[in-house]
This record gives C-alpha cells, sequence and structure tokens, in this order.
C-alpha cells in the first residue's frame, strides 16, 4: 500500500512520528491510500501535529489532534493555482490556528510543476490567528517566534475548550485525552523561546528548532 506521508524529525535526526494523509481527493485516490490515524507528538517545544494538503480542509481533523492536545500545527500543501486563491491558504491557516488555540505552520509548494502552477504563500499563525510571518510568491524561509507560555496565558485568559457543549459532543469529549486541554495550563517561569521556519519552496518543508 502507498500512502502520501509526512515525517517528523528530532534536531539529533530521529524519527518522532509519520502522519498518513487521511482525506484523498479526486485522481490522488487512484495512487494512495487514506491514513487512519490522527496523532500528537511530544517534543521540547510542545506537541505538535501533522496535516497534509487536504486534511488542512476538515476542521474535525485539526480539532481531533488539538484534543489529544497539539501545541504546533504543521501543515504542508501542494495547493496549485487552478484550485484555490493564495488567500484560501492563509485564511486556512489562521481559522484551524484560532479555533484551536495552537500555533499553525503552513508550507506550500511554489513554481511550475508540469503543466500545474502553485502559488506559495507559506504562513505562520499565532493561536489567535494573526499572521507572523507570510511569504507570498518569494522562494524563501520565514520565520517567528514562539513561546510555550503565549499558549498558557491564551488558555487561561479564554480556553474554547472549557466553553464546548459537552453534551452535544460528549462521543468525542469523553476520551481521556481531552483532559489536557480542559485543564488550565501551568505557566513555568522558565521561558522557552522557540523559532518555527517555514520553506516556500518546489519542495514544501516545515523545520522547527529551539533554544532556551
Amino acid at each position: 500500500m502507498l500512502y502520501n506521508s509526512a515525517v517528523l524529525i528530532s534536531p539529533k535526526g530521529e524519527l518522532v512520528g509519520v502522519h498518513h494523509k487521511m482525506h484523498i481527493p479526486g485522481e490522488e485516490k487512484h495512487y494512495f491510500m487514506p491514513g487512519s490515524t490522527c496523532d500528537t507528538y511530544t517534543t521540547d517545544i510542545g506537541n505538535i501535529g501533522m496535516s497534509i494538503c487536504y486534511d488542512g480542509q476538515f476542521p474535525e481533523f485539526t480539532r481531533s489532534l488539538a484534543l489529544k492536545g497539539a501545541e504546533i500545527l504543521c501543515m504542508i500543501w501542494n495547493m496549485p493555482s487552478f484550485s484555490n486563491p493564495p488567500e484560501l491558504l492563509e485564511h486556512i491557516t489562521a481559522t484551524r490556528a484560532a479555533e484551536n488555540r495552537m500555533f499553525a505552520v503552513s508550507c506550500n509548494c511554489l513554481g511550475v510543476q508540469g503543466k500545474i502552477d502553485f502559488f506559495g504563500h507559506s504562513v505562520i499563525s499565532d493561536p489567535v490567528g494573526n499572521f507572523l510571518a507570510t511569504a507570498g510568491t518569494k522562494e524563501t524561509i520565514i520565520s517567528a517566534p514562539h513561546s510555550i507560555q503565549v499558549l498558557a496565558m491564551i488558555s487561561a485568559i479564554c480556553s474554547l475548550f472549557l466553553s464546548v457543549a459537552i453534551t452535544t459532543f460528549s462521543p468525542i469529549l469523553t476520551t481521556p485525552q481531552m483532559s489536557t486541554r480542559i485543564r488550565a495550563p501551568f505557566i513555568s517561569s522558565n521561558i522557552v523561546i522557540s523559532i518555527i521556519f517555514s520553506l516556500n519552496s518546489h519542495y514544501p518543508t516545515s523545520v522547527i528548532s529551539s533554544s532556551i
């Protein structure tokens, strides 16, 4: 079986996790099997979830990652000009970030492959939907500051997960993982400064590094 996959690699070069694209559109159904898992991975800079292209257009998928504790969403795209305007990728990134109170990093392909034109517009959003960095149509690397304390402060002030209509969505919300997002986060006195890099190029890639 062939999957469209994304891998998460640690700074030491170790394999942390693998995501198989779950939502398979159109012609891709002739080549790829859909994935069946939706996992988050614990790292030194926070819990990371991944999505591949069409996955990002399904809010249920990102919410599932959020309920499992995701704090940073890495979204890898091959969004072409013929299917959507560039602004849609930016709006999706900001919306997924804001509706789940997480950082979101979108990396889109740029340039022409065969007869298909890819528009780039990689972007980084903070947990309330503000753009921290945008790439436009240039082949470049963008970066933005990231702090775990920002997530803690936002969750303490306005936690979406405390306001969810539990009686309506109880089949999802009764999972053990939900408790990781309902609890008020502990704000550490140690400030962790991280840098998120997003590569706007022919090969969309997301690299995350951190320093303390």
